[in-house]
């Protein structure tokens, strides 16, 4: 459940540099 947490933040930030490039 944790990994799954943390897995779910780091696709969150990917995006979030996706957006900004």
């Amino acid at each position: 459940d944790l990994k799954k947490k943390e897995r779910e933040l780091q696709a969150k930030e990917a995006e979030l540099k996706r957006r900004e490039q």
